[in-house]
């Protein structure tokens, strides 16, 4: 599955900046550390980039709390949050389903849809389709059941 954070971070440069030179002098220098740290925590990588390093830090010392659990359980309690209609519209979003498609299967309309969408993200504190199917595929990953 590879590190939590570096997914979310990469898909946020990605999303917002779409700029491949922060990639390569952001992302990788810290992917590399990250996959370094997995193998063995003790090595104190830095990527000479501050607020990463803190970062790194934080996941090479982490002990009994795993910050992606936290995280999931965090989505997952998030998604009890959901009203029946906008958990409806989030199952079929789950399923990849499109904002369309949705509305023709729940014989709503597109901008009812739209409504529920904004609602769903806020209430899950996400921005896109996109990061909700990273969570999704990150919760079947671990086993978590969420439809």
């Amino acid at each position: 599955m590879g590190c939590l954070y570096t997914q979310v971070l990469i898909r946020y440069v990605i999303s917002y900046n779409n700029c491949y030179t922060i990639i390569v002098a952001y992302i990788k220098p810290i992917h590399n550390a990250i996959n370094i740290i997995k193998q063995n925590p003790s090595t104190g990588t830095k990527t000479n980039i501050p607020e990463f390093d803190d970062l790194i830090e934080c996941i090479s010392t982490k002990e009994e709390t795993d910050p992606d659990s936290l995280i999931l359980n965090e989505f997952l309690s998030n998604l009890r949050t959901l009203s029946p209609s906008e958990r409806a519209v989030f199952n079929l979003y789950a399923e990849n389903n499109t904002a369309k498609e949705i509305a023709e299967k729940l014989f709503l309309s597109i901008n009812t849809i739209k409504t529920h969408t904004k609602h769903i993200y806020a209430k899950l504190n996400i921005k896109s389709k996109d990061e909700l199917l990273l969570y999704v595929e990150m919760l079947k990953e671990s086993g978590k059941k969420i439809i």
